[in-house]
């Protein structure tokens, strides 16, 4: 179908794949120009579709009796009560809820966890479910269960295990615009050679509720070369040694990626920034990954925002929430109302980055709660609550925040190499 479109949008194009399991595609050569409607936008839409899954125990389809809506600050996700269920714990973590009917019908969401009779959804509800509320419980129905070699021009070796399930190159749209992209939706990953999806060049490519379990040892989805990537309500479990999200090649700080809604389970690391570039993350769940947000600079300045974001690395032995470490460049971060629990260190700064923990940062169970080393400074909230057996690690020096707070000025500073944490 794809080879029908004519290479040049500048309206809405949608191709639905029907359900059913294929292998890679190619997706190259169109241009998604500004569109002749802003209203309706420019984009290519490739749609899969969700169907009911089978749990371990109990049903998938139901009424609630109860919810509660989630909360920002401090961070706290929605929740579902179904007291005639009989789920098996965490069976459902990385499906979707769907709710059918009722109050909040039409919503979809990933889900974070659940009991016997409650599910968490990443994110809060828009409206929260009452005994009215009827829900499925879903996953993409289609499935890509091979990978496309990489191209014979990139910087890679040409084989399968360098390229992905789809494999976009050569395509062009208007990465200031928001009315201008390629679109693909509803669909699951799960081939055994190479990433599910990767990303090369000039284009923003948005993702809705994709599930990405591609099993290789390799990232769950690549970007180079300048691709700008949006994801919104995905699930990425990569295999074990892995990666979620790697951004390989981010050439400047508009080709950012940005993240909301989505959970990442198990694998190396969540989101790898190795190339740089901006991060907005949002209301986003990350469970038993090593390094849930990992970013090295790359030699980009990178302006990042993550907030309302829950990690639980799980007690994971040399685990991070997030780590900056030896950007060779000036790199801002900032944070506001993330939950960071159970890691070896939940916040990690090294280099010469300025990073603003503000509006509640919070979080338990951590062997170190905010590590800064050389030369990095971190602003810290007035009402931080982010514990850890150390509190504050400053150049390899342990400190408590309330001996931060009870100095004048409200700062420690290591004399040798500037580290900084302060309020």
């Amino acid at each position: 179908a794809l080879n029908k479109i004519p290479k040049r949008i500048r309206h809405q194009t949608t191709v639905s794949i029907a359900a059913g399991t294929y292998g890679c595609a190619y997706i190259s050569g169109f241009t998604i120009e500004y569109p002749t409607n802003a209203t309706t936008g420019s984009y290519l839409n490739i749609v899969g579709g969700l169907s009911d899954v089978t749990p371990a125990t109990g049903s998938a389809t139901g009424t609630f009796e109860s919810g509660t809506a989630g909360a920002s600050s401090p961070v706290a996700f929605g929740t579902a009560t179904d007291n005639e269920a009989t789920w098996t714990v965490n069976d459902l973590r990385g499906k979707y809820l769907v709710t059918t009917g009722g109050t909040g019908s039409g919503q979809t969401f990933p889900i974070a966890s659940n009991t016997a009779t409650v599910i968490t959804i990443v994110s809060s509800w828009a409206t929260t479910p009452n005994a009215t509320t009827t829900f499925a419980i879903r996953e993409p129905n289609v499935v890509i269960n091979a990978a496309c070699s990489r191209p014979a021009t990139s910087d890679a070796a040409v084989s399968a295990a360098n390229g992905g399930g789809l494999y976009f190159a050569g395509n062009i749209s208007d990465l200031l615009s928001t009315f201008s992209a390629i679109n693909v939706s509803s669909m699951r990953f799960t081939n055994t050679t190479g990433r599910g999806l990767v990303l090369s060049g000039a284009a923003r490519v948005k993702v809705n509720q994709l599930t990405v379990a591609n099993t290789a040892a390799a990232p769950g989805v690549e970007i180079l070369q300048g691709a700008s990537l949006i994801v919104r309500k995905s699930v990425f479990t990569p295999a074990a040694g892995s990666i979620g999200i790697t951004v390989g090649s981010i050439k400047d700080v508009i080709n950012g990626t940005d993240i909301t809604g989505s959970i990442f389970v198990s694998g190396n690391t969540g989101l790898d920034l190795e190339g740089g570039g901006a991060l907005i993350l949002n209301s986003s769940y990350f469970f038993g990954v090593r390094d849930a947000i990992k970013s090295a600079g790359g030699g980009s300045a990178g302006q990042s925002s993550v907030n309302t974001n829950i990690i639980d690395c799980n007690s994971v032995a040399s685990s991070s929430g997030f780590s900056s470490l030896s950007s060779p460049v000036f790199v801002g971060f900032s944070a506001a109302n993330n939950s960071i629990s159970n890691c070896t260190t939940a916040y990690h700064f090294s280099g010469p980055v300025f990073a603003v923990l503000s509006a509640i940062p919070s979080g338990a169970g951590n062997t170190t709660a905010i590590l800064a080393n050389g030369g990095a400074k971190v602003k810290l909230a007035s009402g931080a609550t982010v514990t850890g057996t150390t509190e504050l690690s400053i150049d390899g020096a342990g400190y408590t925040i309330a001996a931060m707070r009870a100095a004048s000025p409200r700062a420690i500073t290591d004399l040798t190499y500037g580290s900084t944490v302060f309020e």
